[in-house]
């Protein structure tokens, strides 16, 4: 009997709660403000999505010199190269079809026709000794050196003729017999 005369109480509490709750619902419509909220009088708006980050400016891959190809023990390698404005000293690159260093990887070498296949950054690119080998400047004497075989000009000792050693007479030992 006790449990039951709990239950009651209970129930009845529940209700007059309830019933309190709807009833301030109402009295909010009922208010003369209620119109104000129902009209959204100032343009009230959820706030927007965040912008989103700027990307930073994408910098081109660096540009990628092919110094050689070589198959020393039957497997394929190509050699290449880059040099970027920011860094002082090139970097040299070793790689075989299938290895990585960084953000350049070799797909294909080709050693007869010369021709290399790498991804540059993300970039497909396929490398070639004319168009993206490595260039030499063509060899020039020095102004200054001499010929071989050829004297030294008199205007290297300052216009005037370089003087030369005298020679000198070889001194044999007497013959036998003539002392």
């Amino acid at each position: 009997m006790v449990r039951g005369g709990q239950l009651l109480v209970c129930a009845v509490t529940l209700s007059m709660c309830l019933g309190a709750a709807h009833a301030a619902v109402d009295d909010v419509a009922a208010t003369p403000y209620g119109s104000i909220v129902a009209r959204n009088v100032f343009g009230l708006n959820p706030p927007p999505p965040p912008p989103e980050p700027p990307k930073p400016p994408s910098t081109p891959p660096p540009k990628i010199t092919l110094t050689g190809i070589t198959t020393i023990l039957g497997k394929k390698k190509a050699l290449m190269m880059t040099q970027s404005p920011k860094q002082k000293e090139p970097e040299y690159y070793t790689l075989s079809v299938g290895e990585r260093q960084g953000e350049i990887e070799v797909l294909a070498i080709d050693a007869e026709k010369r021709i290399v296949v790498v991804k540059n950054h993300g970039q497909e690119e396929t490398l070639d000794f004319e168009n993206n080998g490595a260039r030499s400047a063509p060899a020039q004497p020095l102004p200054d050196a001499p010929r071989p075989g050829v004297q030294p000009a008199a205007a290297a000792s300052g216009g005037r003729p370089t003087p030369t050693i005298p020679t000198r007479t070889l001194r044999l030992p007497p013959a036998p017999g003539n002392q």
